[in-house]
């Protein structure tokens, strides 16, 4: 698991366990592929739109400054670590 997925997952603790898993099962950081928005909605009981909607919302609550940051930050991180780049963060 990279640490981006693990921190993603870490602040998606502190939205609700729900939405947790939603977006989770939704965007495959479970580890499982990603179902489909009519496949997800049968197995959580929910219509479509209430899927969307969630995912909004979590969306909306990760897109928070505090959350971004700490997410772009591992985003940057893990990046650099995927592409071999020296942590300096300038073009070489």
């Amino acid at each position: 698991m990279t640490n981006l997925t693990h921190e993603t997952q870490a602040r998606l603790q502190s939205i609700n366990q729900f939405l947790e898993d939603i977006y989770g099962r939704r965007y495959g950081l479970n580890g499982r592929p990603r179902p489909s928005l009519a496949k997800l909605s049968d197995e959580c009981g929910i219509s479509r739109e209430r899927v969307r909607q969630l995912e909004k919302d979590a969306l909306k609550r990760l897109r928070h400054p505090a959350r971004r940051r700490r997410l772009e930050s591992i985003a940057l991180e893990t990046a650099k670590e995927i592409l071999g780049e020296p942590g300096s963060g300038g073009c070489n």
